[in-house]
């Protein structure tokens, strides 16, 4: 072990050391206020019989002393503030891309011919011509040498397009189907503009940071940025939750060209050592992958408070399958001029993947599976998608009592054994994975060639994601999708508009469920299937999909307020800011009634006297 670990394993212990004491201190102080203020009351009711005063008084102190306390901690997680002005920053050049003259002679009618040929639509001006070949790309001759060697014979139609923007000094939106090369499309231009700058010296941070939402999205983005920069000399270390931070701090200490982080886990570092720790002067190149993901309300301040303490002229590229209206108007916030680079529809599964939709009733449904991994299993891989982590267990059980060997992967689980899970279903040590929406996002298991929606999406976005792990890099695929017509006829609608814009046949059966859910919409007696976005936040997962970790500090922060007298027992911690207590959206219901009653009363005519 070297002394630095060494050293850092220590600071940690202190820091624990630190924060059990200060728990310790801040409790023992509000025993003695507690103590002090039933004695007050006691006295204030003996003397002049002004207890009630006194009691409201010392609740409001108590209140107040505990919200310093949680404003206190919270700011410790907040980001000093940069004043860009006082910095000298290096120059650096953002238009890297060289036209070829073969490209530079064709007309607007011809480039738009062959964006039309591989559905690329762009969204901005100025925007160059798609590349055809990987010479046209302008990389070196190592980078060229990796490339063939991973028998990537031409640019898929997003990283044609993607790198002469990104390489021509543009921040970029760019939106392409699931298994499309999304993550070569902004490594390679990351690493020419790496390469064209001063290597790091002694202290400095990184130069390119990706930011990912989940923690096996960022370890695969790292591991294929990894096979570039061992061949060009630079380093890349993942910064994500549920790793050990000691070694993660000692791969940043040593000096790292890229850094792919969760902006969770980023922050926690740079907060550490008052902010010394990590210097963010060098970064002048960001990435958000699965963009969409990580402008839900979670990660948008994160994003923003990290965003702030990078320079200003950086060049940012935001990458994701998926990609709502309401959530680009809040992307755009963080871009300057962007190109928007759509291959396909916003929200469309792969050509690769053949779609099937059945209508079944939750009884029959595993009896189907049964039949489906009798034909798949030994053709591949198979996954399996249901909606929380109970049901993921309980299939898990099943089908380990019926004999197949078969893995499970959620949100509950810890990191090191999702891990282990992965890396076995990517190695086809084990060819059946039961998952929640946790494996949904980009990861990349190459021998998956079915994929079944045990539990239908709740939205349109999910389904993508999740049909979206078969079929990928020119693969083809097969997605089956199972519901049931009693609890998830909300969600017939979505499955429709799913099959439809992917070219695939919408079975009758589903049509009529879809068809009696719109007229029982009509008729008030259900409502529209949310599409899984607000106008202020993205996609967000269900509770069942948070971490055990995340669950007690949930209810570590629960019982520190109901403690300290903020929360009254029976009121819940709400999971997001917009959350409304029961009573209050009955009241505002009531209130909107008795306004309509009134306005009809006031329209209706004078009745005859």
């Amino acid at each position: 072990m070297t002394p630095n670990i060494e050293d850092e394993k220590a600071q940690e212990e202190r820091y624990e050391r630190e924060r059990k004491e200060f728990m310790e201190a801040f409790k023992k102080r509000e025993k003695e206020e507690e103590r002090k203020a039933r004695l007050a009351q006691s006295l204030g009711r003996l003397e002049n019989n002004d207890g009630d005063m006194v009691e409201e008084h010392e609740r409001a102190k108590e209140a107040r002393n505990a919200l310093e306390v949680l404003q206190e901690m919270q700011k410790s997680k907040e980001l000093k503030e940069v004043n860009h002005d006082e910095i000298d920053y290096l120059p650096i050049r953002k238009n890297l891309f060289i036209l070829p003259k073969k490209l530079a002679k064709l007309k607007a009618e011809e480039v738009k011919k062959i964006r039309d040929g591989l559905q690329i639509k762009i969204r901005g001006k100025g925007c160059p011509p798609p590349v055809a070949t990987w010479e046209e790309c302008g990389f070196s001759e190592r980078v060229l040498k990796v490339i063939q060697k991973l028998g990537l014979k031409e640019p898929f139609p997003i990283q044609r397009q993607a790198f002469p923007a990104i390489m021509g000094g543009r921040d970029v939106i760019g939106v392409a189907k699931t298994g499309s090369g999304k993550t070569l499309a902004f490594v390679l231009p990351l690493l020419r503009h790496i390469l064209d700058q001063p290597p790091l010296g002694e202290g400095e941070g990184p130069i390119g940071l990706i930011m990912a939402p989940a923690r096996e999205l960022a370890f695969q983005i790292y591991d294929q940025a990894k096979k570039f920069t061992k061949m060009l000399g630079l380093r890349c270390t993942a910064v994500y939750g549920g790793a050990g931070i000691a070694d993660q701090i000692g791969d940043l200490k040593r000096g790292a060209d890229i850094v792919v982080c969760t902006p969770g886990r980023m922050i926690d570092i740079l907060t550490m050592q008052a902010g010394k720790l990590v210097s963010f002067q060098r970064v002048s190149f960001v990435v958000m992958d699965e963009a969409d993901r990580m402008f839900d309300m979670g990660f948008e301040p994160q994003i923003k408070m990290i965003l702030r303490n990078v320079r200003p002229d950086r060049q940012v590229a935001l990458f994701s399958a998926t990609f709502p209206r309401q959530v680009e108007q809040l992307a755009r916030k963080v871009l300057r001029f962007p190109l928007e680079i759509i291959v396909g529809g916003r929200s469309v599964a792969s050509d690769n993947i053949t779609q099937y939709a059945e209508v079944r009733e939750e009884d029959d449904k595993y009896m189907r599976l049964l039949q489906l991994l009798g034909v798949w299993y030994e053709r591949g891989s198979v996954l399996v998608f249901v909606d929380s982590q109970a049901k993921c267990d309980l299939l898990f059980k099943d089908l380990q009592g019926s004999g197949y060997p078969v893995m499970a992967l959620h949100g509950g689980m810890d990191q090191q054994d999702r891990d282990y899970c992965i890396d076995d279903f990517k190695k086809g040590v084990c060819t059946i994975l039961v998952a929640t929406s946790v494996a949904g996002r980009g990861l990349d298991v190459p021998g998956c060639r079915c994929v079944v929606n045990y539990s239908c999406p709740n939205h349109l976005e999910d389904y993508v994601h999740r049909v979206g792990r078969t079929g990928r890099a020119g693969r083809k695929g097969t997605a089956y999708t199972f519901l049931c017509p009693k609890d998830e006829d909300q969600y017939a609608p979505l499955l429709v508009k799913a099959l439809s814009q992917g070219g695939q046949d919408v079975p009758e059966e589903l049509q009529k469920v879809a068809e009696d859910f719109k007229a029982k919409v009509e008729r008030g007696e259900a409502r529209w299937a949310s599409s899984g976005f607000s106008s202020t936040k993205g996609f967000t997962f269900d509770a069942d999909e948070l971490t055990e970790r995340q669950r007690m500090e949930k209810m570590e922060k629960e019982f520190f307020l109901k403690d300290s007298g903020v929360l009254v027992e029976d009121q819940p911690l709400a999971d997001s800011d917009d959350e409304e207590p029961e009573a209050i959206k009955r009241a505002r219901e009531e209130e909107e009634r008795r306004k309509k009653a009134a306005e009809a009363s006031r329209a209706a005519p004078p009745a005859a006297a």
